[in-house]
């Protein structure tokens, strides 16, 4: 991996930077700005989908897709399906692809992450996920 860098001096700069950070879920202090290009992750993926040394790969293909779904949802971290149920006592997870109707049917952003497959990101509160994962 490689990171690059920009130094900027100036206390105005510092201080917006500073007010994208604070504690997250008992973690932190954590970036809680925009993680992600739209643009160049849209390019990218169109980039492989046209491309034919890519596109045969369905896999970078799929997993392109739901990065490029989930830049579109500015939230911090994602849900895990399986630890939530666990925490909560729910015996019974819905299919994923259910979950995801619903909390779009609510009118809050939702989509796979890249991360864990077991896991969704949205930006609609825990409580209201839990009702939902409770069928309530």
């Amino acid at each position: 991996m490689r990171v690059f860098l920009r130094n900027e001096k100036g206390k105005n700069d510092v201080d917006k930077i500073l007010k994208r950070h604070d504690f997250f879920n008992n973690t932190g202090p954590i970036w809680l700005g925009n993680l992600w290009d739209k643009e160049l992750v849209e390019k990218i993926y169109n980039i492989a989908l046209n491309n034919k040394l890519f596109n045969q790969n369905k896999e970078l293909i799929n997993f392109l897709k739901i990065i490029k779904e989930e830049s579109k949802i500015n939230a911090v971290g994602f849900y895990d399906l399986h630890d939530i149920c666990q925490k909560n006592n729910i015996r019974h997870l819905p299919k994923k692809e259910i979950i995801i109707k619903k909390i779009k049917k609510l009118g809050y952003k939702v989509s796979d992450t890249h991360f864990k497959g077991e896991g969704i990101r949205s930006d609609m509160p825990i409580n209201k996920l839990i009702k939902i994962l409770k069928n309530k």
